[in-house]
């Protein structure tokens, strides 16, 4: 019977917990449990799961962006309204 509840109990929080950090189409509401510890990442929201993404960089001409890497292969950083941003570079 301990054995049964304790199972449920376990079951239960660990589905508490992978709820409370998904979150859909960018809207943060959900991420309060999230904290971010880096001065340069804030809370965001990747592929519909609440995590610590790299605050956006300002630059005002594109050698402010030299050292950014993009993630996705095909892209290339970018100075675009002030901020560093990947877009998608073209052939």
């Amino acid at each position: 019977m301990k054995y049964s509840v304790f199972s449920t109990l376990l079951i239960a929080s660990v589905c508490v917990a992978v709820f409370a950090t998904q979150c859909h189409h960018h809207d943060l509401s959900m991420c309060t449990g999230v904290v971010c510890t880096a001065d340069t990442e804030e809370v965001g929201c990747d592929h519909d799961v609440c995590t610590c993404v790299p605050k956006p960089q300002s630059c005002l001409q594109p050698t402010d962006c030299n050292g950014i890497t993009c993630e996705k292969h095909d892209e290339a950083i970018h100075c675009i309204d002030n901020i560093c941003k990947c877009q998608k570079s073209h052939p």
